[in-house]
């Protein structure tokens, strides 16, 4: 079931996802539907694991970035998770599509700003950028948001446009987004392992290099989106 209808568009776009939480997901989907969990309480799951990244405001430094990062990665499971339930028992509906949207938007927000308070809060950065690291992420956050609500509003607005494939007098047109599109791709797989990242760069106390990784991504997200839009549409 799922390499007939997810397995392409995630090696695509997140195959970080793909080869890591996508598999974990399959024995915990497996055990969720022995308990007949729905899809949409999965989804509830993830969204009180995403407000509970909050407790790194309290807990102390050299453990807060252990928690962080394990609640993301279990995040990121459970995310898999509610796709496999719904695509196997046949649940899938607009309204579990509409939870699941929301509830990455608050996870993208809780992530970068609990990840920005660790770098803000830790000593010993001398560079004054970090010193606004939950600005800057807040920042990227937000502007992440903003360039996936402008996907949303032109694929639901422009639907048959974006559909359109380049002519055949545009093949080398053609062949240079091919290129362009396997860049951002591998990029796009590198951002969907950020939870892991964090544990790693947060033994080897080199967390706050993160915040470069975060605020550059976002911006390129951004102008990349904008340039797609602006380009497919008229």
């Amino acid at each position: 079931m799922y390499f007939s209808d997810k397995s392409r568009e995630e090696i695509s776009g997140e195959w970080g996802a793909f080869i890591s939480y996508r598999w974990l997901s399959f024995p915990v989907t497996a055990w969720f539907l022995k308990l007949e969990i729905s899809a949409n309480t999965v989804t509830v799951m993830c969204m009180l694991l995403s407000f509970s990244m909050c407790l790194v405001f309290l807990l102390p430094g050299g453990i807060n970035y252990i928690y962080l990062s394990i609640v993301a990665v279990i995040i990121s499971i459970l995310d898999c998770v509610d796709g496999n339930i719904a695509r196997v028992t046949g649940t899938q509906s607009s309204r579990g599509q509409y939870l699941d949207f929301i509830t990455d938007i608050i996870y993208r927000i809780f992530l970068y700003v609990a990840l920005g308070y660790i770098i803000q809060s830790a000593s010993g950065y001398d560079l004054i950028l970090f010193q606004y690291a939950v600005f800057l992420c807040l920042f990227s956050a937000l502007l992440a948001i903003f360039s996936r609500l402008c996907r949303v509003y032109v694929e639901k607005r422009f639907n048959s446009q974006l559909s359109n494939e380049p002519s055949a007098g545009a093949e080398s047109l053609k062949r240079k987004y091919r290129i362009r599109d396997i860049i951002i791709s591998f990029f796009s797989g590198l951002d969907s392992l950020l939870p892991v990242f964090i544990f790693i760069a947060g033994f080897n106390h080199v967390i706050h290099w993160l915040l470069f990784w975060i605020v550059v991504y976002s911006i390129l997200d951004f102008a990349n989106t904008q340039y797609r839009i602006f380009t497919r549409i008229e």
